[in-house]
C-alpha cells in the first residue's frame, strides 16, 4: 500500500497585499534612487573633494624671505632654517605618558601639553623655533605622533644695530615693523604648493620623478644705509647720551644731493628701564616724533628773506640789546649774545632771535607759510618707511599776531629729524628739495657722482655704468643757497655758535639750535629741557654728508653748540674718512685751490 503526502498549497497574495509590496518597494527604490542623485548632483562637489582630502596629500613649500643688505653688500637681515616641534594627536595613543616624556625636553607644563596631544586632528604645533639641543633631544625620544618640521626664522647679524630701520617679522615670518613689513610682499615672495596622491595608510605616494624643490626665493633688499657709518653715528650717539645724562637722541646722516640716508641712529638712556619706557623707544623716533626745532629752523627763515629780497646778508640789523616786544610779548636773545646793530650773517652766525623776528617781519605770513611748505614741512617726506609723521604746521587761518615771529625762531612750529635734515639739504645741494630714501633703486650702489656742478646736477653713476636720477623739485635759487652757505660757514666759525662743529681738513656749514620743551599740562615752557641739535653738512661748497644730531634733555648746559655740535664734528670726521673724501682745507685752514 503506497502513502501519498499531501501537495502544499502556494499561498496566493491577496491583490491588494501584491499592490502593497509594490508600492513598498518602487517607493524604497524611488527613495534611493533620489538619495543617489542628490548625492550625485547636489553634493557631488562636497564628497568630491572629502575623497581628495582622502586620497591627496598637499606640501606647502615656503619661499625663503629675501635678505636686507646695506650699500656695499654687508648683511643685515637674513632667514635661517630653525626647526620647530609639533604633534599628530590622532596618532597619539597615550597623551598622558608622551607628555610627560615631552615636557621636560621643550622646557613646557606637562598639564598644557596634554591638552594638546588629545584629540583627533591631524595637525599642532607644540613649541616653534627651539634651539638645536632641543631637536636632538625630541628626535632622539622618538616618540609616537611628535616630529619637528623646519621653518624660516629671522636672524639679525649685526644685533641691535638699525633696529629702528630694519624692524622685525613674526613668528610666521610676516613683517611687523620697519622695512620688513613697509617691503613684505617683496621680501617674502610666492609660495608654492605640491599635491600628492596618499595610500591606504595616508603614507604620501611620491612619483618616481618626483624632485623636491624650494620655492622661489623674496627679492633681496640694497639699502643706501652704510653699516659702518651706522656703527659711527650709533656709538658716537650713545657717548653723548652716556656724558650728558639725556634721555635719548637722534642722528641721521644723509647724502643731501641725492636723500640717500647713509645712516639713522636713535637711542634711548630709557631703554633698559622698563617695558613702558622700552616701548617708548621703540618706535623709529626719526620719523615718527615732532620737536619744535629751535634755532636750526633760522636756516630755512633766513633763506626765505634772502629768496624773496627784503634782507642782504651785509645789511645791518639792530639786535635791540636782546630784547624786543612783538604782539603784546617780549621776545629775548640768550644771555651770552645782546647786542646792537650787526650784519644779517651775523644775525644767523650768533644765532639772534630779536634780528631774526625784525627781518621776517617784513615778509607776509601768507609768503612765509609757502616758504615752508617748499621747504617739506607740514607733509610727509615720503621715506619708505611706514609710520612717517607729517610734522605740525597749523592753516594759516590758526595763525596768532605772534605767530610769524615765533615760526621764525623756530617755535610754534612741530618737525620731524627727517624733515629738519632734508630741509637743511636743500641749501646744501644749492637748492634742491629731494625725497629722503633707504632702499636703493636699482639695487646695485650708487658709487660715484656724474661731473657734478653744484646745485645743477643731481645725479649719480651706478656700479653697472647707468645713470641714476632722484626726484626732486627747486625751492630756492643757486644764488640764495650759496649765499646761505657762506652765511652758515661763518655760523661755525671760531666766534659763533657752532664753533665746536669744526671738521679739520673740512670747511664746514652747519646751524646750532637750542629748544626749551613744552610742559603738556600747563602749555608753558619749561626752563630747564632742551633739545640740543646742531645740523651741518661738509666740506661746505661741495657736500658730501649732511649730518643732523639732536639730543633729548642733556643735563646741564644745554646749547646745541656745546652738546650736539662736537658729536657733529666726531661723525662728521670719521665718516668723510670712511668715504676717502679729499680734504678742501689745508692745515692752516685756508681753501685749497
Amino acid at each position: 500500500m503506497m502513502f501519498f503526502a499531501p501537495k502544499r498549497q502556494t499561498p496566493v497574495l491577496s491583490p491588494a497585499r501584491l499592490n502593497a509590496v509594490l508600492l513598498f518597494f518602487t517607493v524604497g527604490l524611488l527613495l534611493i534612487g533620489g538619495r543617489l542623485g542628490f548625492i550625485q548632483w547636489v553634493q557631488s562637489e562636497r564628497w568630491s573633494d572629502r575623497a581628495t582630502q582622502q586620497q591627496e596629500r598637499v606640501i606647502s613649500m615656503r619661499s625663503t624671505r629675501g635678505s636686507i643688505y646695506d650699500r656695499n653688500g654687508r648683511l643685515l637681515a637674513m632667514s635661517t632654517d630653525t626647526p620647530s616641534i609639533y604633534a599628530i594627536p590622532a596618532q597619539i595613543d597615550h597623551p598622558k605618558q608622551t607628555a610627560r616624556a615631552l615636557a621636560p625636553l621643550l622646557g613646557l607644563s606637562e598639564t598644557s601639553l596634554v591638552k594638546k596631544l588629545k584629540g583627533n586632528s591631524q595637525f599642532r604645533w607644540i613649541k616653534r623655533h627651539v634651539t638645536p639641543q632641543m631637536e636632538e633631544a625630541v628626535r632622539n625620544a622618538r616618540l609616537t605622533g611628535i616630529d619637528i618640521q623646519w621653518e624660516q626664522k629671522r636672524f639679525y647679524p649685526k644685533s641691535d644695530s638699525l633696529a629702528q630701520i630694519l624692524g622685525m617679522t613674526g613668528i610666521d615670518d610676516n613683517g611687523l615693523e620697519g622695512l620688513e613689513r613697509a617691503y613684505h610682499d617683496t621680501l617674502q615672495g610666492s609660495n608654492e604648493r605640491w599635491v600628492i596622491e596618499k595610500d591606504a595608510t595616508g603614507k604620501p605616494l611620491f612619483p618616481r620623478d618626483f624632485q623636491y624643490r624650494r620655492a622661489p626665493h623674496g627679492d633681496d633688499l640694497h639699502l643706501s644705509i652704510d653699516e659702518v657709518i651706522q656703527h659711527i653715528a650709533e656709538r658716537e650717539l650713545n657717548s653723548a647720551i652716556k656724558n650728558t645724562r639725556a634721555r635719548g637722541g637722534v642722528v641721521i646722516v644723509m647724502d643731501p644731493v641725492t636723500g640717500e640716508i647713509l645712516a639713522m641712529a636713535v637711542k634711548s638712556s630709557e631703554a633698559g628701564k622698563g617695558a613702558s619706557h622700552a616701548r617708548k623707544w621703540q618706535r623709529n623716533r626719526a620719523i615718527t616724533d615732532i620737536y619744535e626745532p629751535g634755532s636750526t629752523f633760522k636756516i630755512v627763515s633766513a633763506a626765505s628773506a634772502l629768496e624773496e629780497g627784503v634782507v642782504s646778508p651785509g645789511e645791518l640789523i639792530d639786535c635791540e640789546q636782546g630784547t624786543y616786544k612783538v604782539a603784546g610779548t617780549v621776545i629775548h636773545d640768550h644771555d651770552s649774545i645782546a647786542m646792537g646793530v650787526i650784519p644779517f650773517s651775523e644775525v644767523v652766525a650768533q644765532s639772534s632771535n630779536v634780528g631774526m623776528v625784525k627781518v621776517m617781519q617784513r615778509l607776509k605770513k601768507e609768503t612765509f607759510f609757502a616758504r615752508i611748505r617748499a621747504f617739506g614741512f607740514g607733509k610727509r617726506r615720503g621715506v619708505d618707511l611706514l609710520g612717517e609723521s607729517p610734522g605740525l604746521l597749523r592753516d594759516l587761518p590758526r595763525w596768532s599776531d605772534r605767530s610769524l615771529a615765533s615760526i621764525a625762531i623756530g617755535q610754534e612750529i612741530g618737525v620731524t629729524p627727517l624733515q629738519m635734515i632734508t630741509g637743511a639739504a636743500v641749501i646744501a645741494n644749492g637748492g634742491w628739495l629731494v625725497t629722503p630714501h633707504l632702499v636703493l633703486d636699482p639695487p646695485a650702489p650708487a658709487v660715484k657722482r656724474v661731473a657734478y656742478t653744484w646745485g645743477l646736477s643731481q645725479e649719480k653713476v651706478s656700479s653697472t655704468g647707468s645713470v641714476v636720477k632722484y626726484p626732486k623739485h627747486r625751492v630756492i635759487s643757486t644764488k640764495t643757497a650759496e649765499t646761505m652757505v657762506g652765511i652758515l660757514q661763518e655760523a661755525t666759525s671760531d666766534t659763533a655758535t657752532g664753533s665746536q662743529a669744526r671738521i679739520a681738513g673740512f670747511s664746514v656749514a652747519g646751524k646750532t639750535g637750542t629748544a626749551q620743551k613744552t610742559n603738556p599740562d600747563t602749555g608753558r615752557y619749561y626752563q630747564d629741557r632742551f633739545v640740543s641739535s646742531f645740523i651741518g653738512f661738509a666740506p661746505a661748497r661741495s657736500p658730501e654728508i649732511a649730518i643732523l644730531v639732536a639730543i633729548d634733555e642733556p643735563e646741564g648746559d644745554g646749547y646745541g653748540g656745546k652738546v650736539a655740535a662736537p658729536v657733529f664734528s666726531a661723525i662728521g670726521s670719521e665718516v668723510l674718512r670712511h668715504l676717502n673724501i679729499v680734504p678742501d682745507l689745508d692745515e692752516y685752514g685756508v681753501p685749497k685751490i
